[in-house]
């Protein structure tokens, strides 16, 4: 058993299949498989089930994995201490984008000046899914819309709360927030999206019934329609890709104001918690 095996079983483990754990490895697929095998032969356990395709990780594998990450990232901080030479560091994050527009370039820029050997890989969605693919290790950690139950093997950082906002164009009906929403068709965010499910909670809570006539998957899309008058909505206040155009006026939602939590979620047995800490710290500074 050596580093090299236990850097095979966490990247086949992340990446979900032996095939992307080769290529992320520079390794060919038998290499890979012949490594796992050995480890598997040392230890006399099964750590992947190679009759489901992809092989699925095993109850012990994970156990395994889990105690592996800690190993390597032992081994990453040692050498680096001593000055050794080691492998390019990658770290994968997810945001949703809104958070790609508005805080990750800045706080990446400052990241890779502070770790120039550092390799980003970026990655966009929504919360839920984000999620998920922190949960199954394919991302080192995620900027999302934080729920108020996460899975049991996550963390989650908060970074800031984010007034919602009611968006309308110039020509809807109505002045306040409630009369803006009853009064006008209403653009809804795709519904499986964690901050469409807080605003419906929201709606429910204060009594508004609103008229849905669409449903947009981005924040773009939405604020698109209502810039040509289609509908109105509701968005995160922070979302500033560019201005608003200025036939669309904008009001806070409900009263108090509703606010979304904006925070990094990650692994709680990450093996790059000193570099996922790099990036909630640098978040934290920006805001």
């Amino acid at each position: 058993m050596d580093l090299r095996s236990l850097r095979a079983a966490i990247e086949v483990a992340e990446q979900g299949s032996f095939g992307e754990a080769a290529v992320k490895l520079g390794l060919s697929i038998s290499s890979v498989s012949l490594q796992i095998s050995a480890l598997e032969d040392h230890l006399g356990v099964l750590l992947f089930d190679r009759k489901t395709r992809p092989p699925a990780i095993t109850e012990v594998g994970e156990a395994f994995v889990s105690q592996a990450r800690k190993l390597i990232t032992d081994w990453d901080e040692l050498s680096g201490s001593f000055g050794l030479k080691h492998q390019q560091r990658v770290i994968k994050i997810g945001a949703v984008h809104t958070s790609v527009v508005q805080l990750l370039p800045a706080a990446l820029k400052k990241l890779q000046h502070q770790n120039p050997d550092l390799q980003v890989r970026l990655s966009t969605g929504l919360s839920h899914e984000l999620e998920q693919e922190v949960l199954k290790s394919r991302l080192d950690c995620a900027l999302t819309t934080l729920s108020d139950v996460i899975p049991a093997d996550l963390t989650s950082v908060l970074l800031h709360n984010e007034p919602m906002t009611v968006i309308a164009h110039k020509s809807a009906v109505g002045k306040s927030w409630r009369e803006v929403l009853q009064l006008n068709p209403y653009v809804r965010f795709a519904q499986h999206a964690q901050v469409a499910r807080l605003v419906e909670t929201e709606l429910e809570k204060q009594n508004v019934s609103v008229k849905s006539t669409m449903e947009v998957d981005t924040l773009d899309g939405v604020v698109a329609l209502v810039n040509n008058g289609l509908g109105v909505s509701i968005i995160p206040g922070g979302y500033k890709k560019s201005p608003l155009s200025p036939s669309i006026r904008s009001i806070p939602f409900s009263d108090p104001v509703m606010h979304r939590k904006l925070g990094i979620v990650m692994r709680r047995d990450s093996h790059k918690i000193n570099l996922i800490n790099s990036v909630v710290s640098i978040l934290q500074s920006a805001n």
